[in-house]
């Protein structure tokens, strides 16, 4: 199947294809055309109903160990900043001033209040108005009811996700067969050693199909992943309704990798658990160390990428530290390469629309297709 993808094809248009993958199996399936990764009305929607109505990961949990602990972040469009508060509670609050809607917060740090740089405006790490310059001639003020608005949150095997739609389902009954899955594998154990901010010039979703399949281990990363994951050693599991992946075996001359958590059966311990937290948190788990990227959209042909890295060994040496990062500024750097080379192809006039590769390699792509129709264009 090769048919080409000329000029914009309708939002109508692509929610009927994206709805029909919900009456298919994986024996027809067939990869969405190129303007489902290039339409600003496909990502207008989808930051609509996912970005703004599903839940979303924010960090892990350890990145934010002590009271005035922030990392300040953007959520479809809404500046909100993740923060420990003094009773060390874990928030996530509007970072916008209730005096004149300045930003309040940039980055990441530690802070006793958060102060707006532009009136002075104080709040504490609970979001509470603390002090307001010069209003009290005001009339209409009212300090004790003012406040940040707090948005939903909910703490999965040590990550932190929030969800700006106050009516959206609880997160962790999305997961339990994975939970299930995971589990022996202590995450919410595991310390995080770094954490990077990245933009790459492609879809979202391009990168979110390229983390969770293994088709292209092996030709992509030939040095890096090949000889610990070869594309030989996917297989493919049952996806739920929040989530989809597959197991990556390990080529059987490559050595363990310790330390681990003691419940691991002896093929967990011969796997890296490769999942979706969809629609865009995805995790690459291995018995020792963890990778992880959280996704948002930065237009069409954008994505902003926060992606980190942790060990079950909570007391790494540098040494290690370092060859985690390497492996993995490796690996990504691979696939920046290739998949911004695939974003240019699909503005292509002759770009296919083609078949998908067999269920262990490609059919975790097929699984993010059946999500989002259920999400985007439900039957």
């Amino acid at each position: 199947m090769n048919p080409s993808d000329t000029g914009n094809v309708s939002l109508g248009v692509l929610l009927a294809e994206l709805r029909a993958t919900l009456d298919a199996g994986h024996d027809q399936a067939v990869a969405m055309r190129p303007s489902f990764y290039t339409s600003p009305a496909m990502l207008a929607l989808e930051e609509e109903r996912l970005f703004r109505g599903l839940w979303q990961c924010v960090c892990r949990v350890d990145e934010l160990p002590d009271p005035g602990d922030y990392i300040a972040f953007d959520l479809a469009g809404e500046p909100l900043v993740a923060i420990r508060g003094a009773d060390r509670a874990l928030r996530v609050l509007s970072n916008v001033c209730r005096h004149r809607a300045t930003v309040l917060l940039e980055g990441k740090g530690q802070i006793r209040a958060i102060v707006c740089p532009y009136h002075a405006w104080t709040y504490g790490t609970d979001g509470a108005l603390r002090g307001a310059p010069l209003m009290e001639d005001s009339p209409l003020f009212d300090g004790a009811a003012c406040r940040l608005p707090e948005v939903r949150t909910e703490v999965w095997n040590g990550f932190l996700y929030a969800n700006l739609d106050p009516a959206a389902g609880a997160l962790a009954p999305e997961l339990e067969g994975l939970d299930a899955m995971a589990r022996n594998f202590a995450m919410a154990d595991m310390t995080t050693v770094h954490v990077e901010e990245q933009r790459w010039a492609i879809n979202w979703k391009s990168m979110v199909e390229n983390f969770m399949e293994g088709y292209h281990l092996t030709p992509t990363h030939r040095t890096t992943l090949h000889p610990i994951t070869p594309t030989s050693g996917c297989e493919h599991f049952p996806s739920g309704p929040g989530y989809f992946g597959y197991h990556s075996r390990y080529a059987p001359d490559f050595p363990d990798r310790g330390p681990w958590a003691s419940e691991l059966t002896p093929d967990q311990r011969r796997e890296t658990l490769m999942f979706c937290v969809a629609p865009a948190h995805v995790v690459a788990l291995a018995p020792n160390t963890m990778t992880w990227m959280a996704l948002r959209p930065d237009g069409p042909g954008g994505v902003l990428l926060r992606w980190g890295i942790a060990l079950y060994d909570g007391k790494a040496g540098a040494d290690a530290i370092e060859r985690a990062v390497t492996l993995a500024r490796g690996y990504n750097g691979e696939d920046k390469l290739r998949l911004e080379r695939v974003q240019r192809g699909l503005a292509a006039r002759h770009a296919p629309r083609s078949v998908l590769a067999a269920r262990d390699l490609e059919g975790t792509v097929w699984d993010f297709y059946r999500y989002l129709a259920g999400v985007l264009a439900p039957a």
